[in-house]
This record gives C-alpha cells, sequence and structure tokens, in this order.
C-alpha cells in the first residue's frame, strides 16, 4: 500500500496532481496498490476552499481511492493537517505531496518493487521550479542535509511502522524536524536514493507563468 497525503488549500490544482499519481502509477508495469487521503485545512480561507469543505466532494472523477479528510483544529490545538492524515494511515508506505507539487513519472516504478522487497524508508532528491522560467534545480537526498532547514516534506517515502514522529508547528522548519527524527530513530532501515519524488512547487511556477 502507497498511501500520499496532500494538505490541500488550492482545491483548482487537484485534478493535476491526481493526473500526475495516474502517469506514474501507469509507468509500473503490475497495479500499485495506492490510496490519496487529502486533507482539507479550514485555517485558510478561500471559495474554493470553503466550498469543497461544504460539499466534502471532488468536482472531478479520481482513478484511485480518494479519501477527503478535514482539519478544522486550528480551533481548538492547531494540528498539522499532516497529522491529520497520518492518523487516518495504519500500515503501508507514506509519502507527501503538497498541494502545488506533482508526482515524478517513474516514482512508482522506482518506489514499489523496493518497498516489495522489504524496504521501509527512503530519502528522495527534490527538483525544484519555483522560478517564472521553471528552471530546475534539485534538493539533494544526503545524510548531511536530513535536518532543519536542509530538507523537505516531499522528499521521504516511509513505512507506516517507522513513523514515531509527529508534525509540530512548534519548529520553525517542521519538516526537517519530523524527517530528521525518523532517520534519527531509524537509519539502519532507510536508503538514500539517487531519484525524485515530485516537481516542487510545479503547478505554482506554472500559474506564475501564464497567468
Amino acid at each position: 500500500m502507497l498511501n500520499i497525503i496532500t494538505a490541500c488549500i488550492r482545491p483548482k490544482n487537484l485534478p493535476k496532481i491526481h493526473e500526475s499519481l495516474l502517469v506514474s502509477a501507469a509507468n509500473y508495469e503490475n497495479p500499485a496498490n495506492i490510496q490519496w487521503h487529502i486533507v482539507l485545512d479550514g485555517l485558510y480561507k478561500n471559495q474554493d476552499l470553503e466550498e469543497l469543505i461544504f460539499t466534502q466532494k471532488l468536482p472531478f472523477e479520481t482513478k484511485i481511492p480518494t479519501f477527503l479528510h478535514i482539519n478544522d483544529s486550528y480551533k481548538t490545538t492547531w494540528e498539522s493537517p499532516i497529522n491529520v492524515g497520518l492518523s487516518k494511515i495504519t500500515e503501508g508506505l507514506v509519502c507527501i505531496i503538497d498541494d502545488d507539487n506533482i508526482m515524478h513519472p517513474h516514482f512508482i516504478k522506482c518506489i514499489y518493487p523496493r518497498y516489495l522487497a522489504g524496504g521501509k524508508g527512503f530519502i528522495f532528491h527534490q527538483q525544484l521550479s519555483r522560478d517564472k522560467n521553471l528552471n530546475n534545480r534539485v534538493r539533494l537526498a544526503k545524510i548531511v542535509n536530513i535536518k532543519p532547514g536542509k530538507i523537505d516534506a516531499a522528499q521521504f517515502c516511509f513505512d507506516r511502522s517507522i513513523i514515531n514522529a509527529k508534525w509540530s508547528w512548534h519548529s520553525r522548519t517542521p519538516d526537517g524536524a519530523f524527517i530528521g527524527s525518523v532517520f534519527q530513530n531509524h537509519a539502519n532501515f532507510i536508503q538514500i536514493l539517487d531519484e525524485i519524488l515530485c516537481y516542487y512547487n510545479y503547478l505554482s511556477a506554472l500559474k506564475n507563468r501564464f497567468d
């Protein structure tokens, strides 16, 4: 099982993310067992997000099992939407794709054979596309970079059984703090891969370029 968590404040990006998941799945020769957990973050207020929270129904048909969750914990505990997604998952691999990322077309082909062979955790490079010209840079997967400020959420894929940490807004760099904590406790089970998980900020870069 591959569980993908997307914390969502920009619902209009979801069809393109879904398309990228299908492309990546199609490049794997065997059927991949995938679930997509979309966490609607009620802290943010915009018309598209509020409408989706109200209807709790995606305006497009998904071809993979998809679950909508609502994070309204800002009213009480200020829980991270990532923690909401994690609370819904009990087994299998977990990775995170932000709502302006798209999955690399060969990610599933890369990860599934390693997972079926007993792999428990993986760290990836990250392809960046922040600027208007879509110039690509890579945030490298290195042991020295598995720390706050050096690594991003969309660079890991861990088995749920080794995730013993929570996302914390008390950290200025919660991504690195979370990944670093898991790595510190389970380094022997985690592989550093010369592969890319997703294109980071890709949809935001496209919007800046063409709007």
